[in-house]
């Protein structure tokens, strides 16, 4: 058994990899791992949990880069 300082790393490290590797993984286990998130930590983490993984996943992120409307130049051009 691992000590509670161990153990938080640990989570941590999962949490992390987790989240790196966000957008290769099928939809059906991101809303699974997502919810299993939620309910560890209360539904108040839901919000700011969605829009973390929302900025970071590769289809939204690419999305949002291509529907961005670019702002003028200084110059009017």
């Amino acid at each position: 058994m691992t000590d509670d300082g161990c153990e938080q790393e640990l989570f941590v490290a999962l949490g992390w990899a987790a989240s790196t590797l966000w957008s290769d993984l099928p939809q059906e286990f991101q809303q699974r791992l997502f919810e299993k998130a939620v309910m560890f930590q209360g539904e108040a983490f839901r919000q700011p949990l969605a829009i973390y993984l929302h900025e970071r996943h590769e289809r939204t992120t690419d999305a949002l880069k291509r529907d961005a409307v670019p702002e003028p130049d200084s110059l009017g051009g």
